[in-house]
């Protein structure tokens, strides 16, 4: 499942080519029907074959499942990591720590470990595809203003209504990705342009640095399918 700032801003991004969203500048003015629906099916563009070739994984902890919605088209790889059982015992220790040092009242703890279990690769697409490549290019530059500047939901927690502005920090701009592309190492998203499509490729290695490297090699492997 993914996390539930990507989940809002791969929803909320939907709307872009045609109108702006709550907050942000988006594109207002932007031509109506200049987008369609996404005819690609991402599962058949993130594959077993394509992560064989990236990493050692045996085919029988590889699963793929279809992401929920519809208007952004998502596949969802994962697989366990390597020394699983390792990793939970160790976790179960360090929040057995956090927590007793948390109740002597220690302070700057940081946030609360969590485990990572298993490696997980998201292809989404965003929202429609272009009617060519000038368009797409120009939709990804709109939208990485608006995610930048922030784009507001309103959502209800507890039974309580609130406003809540998320915004994509993008660290950099990435050559050799597509027409265009850049790097959001909070959200671990690599964000590009290809043909007449704009998608998201979420890479969660449990790595900053393999994250971002793995992201680009993925991308650059699937850009052939698009």
């Amino acid at each position: 499942m993914c996390r539930f700032t990507q989940c809002v801003v791969i929803m909320l991004i939907s709307c872009l080519p045609l109108v702006a969203c709550g907050g942000g500048s988006g594109i207002a003015n932007a031509p109506e029907k200049k987008a369609t629906a996404v005819s690609l099916d991402p599962c058949a563009i993130l594959t077993a074959d394509l992560l064989r070739d990236l990493f050692d994984i045996d085919d029988a902890e590889l699963s793929f499942r279809p992401g929920s919605s519809k208007a952004n088209p998502s596949c969802v790889a994962s697989w366990p990591v390597p020394n699983a059982e390792e990793v939970k015992v160790a976790s179960a220790e360090a929040m057995q720590d956090y927590m007793m040092a948390k109740m002597a009242g220690e302070k700057d703890l940081g946030p609360m470990p969590i485990p990572h279990l298993d490696h997980e690769v998201r292809l989404t697409f965003a929202g429609k595809e272009y009617k060519d490549a000038a368009a797409a290019q120009a939709g990804y530059d709109a939208l990485m203003v608006t995610l930048k500047e922030g784009v507001t939901a309103e959502g209800e927690y507890q039974g309580v209504k609130k406003k809540h502005t998320f915004r994509v920090e993008y660290d950099h701009e990435v050559e050799g990705v597509g027409e265009k592309a850049a790097w959001a190492p909070k959200l671990k998203q690599l964000t590009f342009v290809s043909g007449r499509q704009i998608l998201h490729l979420n890479v969660d290695l449990g790595d900053p640095a393999e994250n971002e490297r793995f992201a680009i090699a993925i991308a650059k492997s699937m850009s052939a399918a698009l």
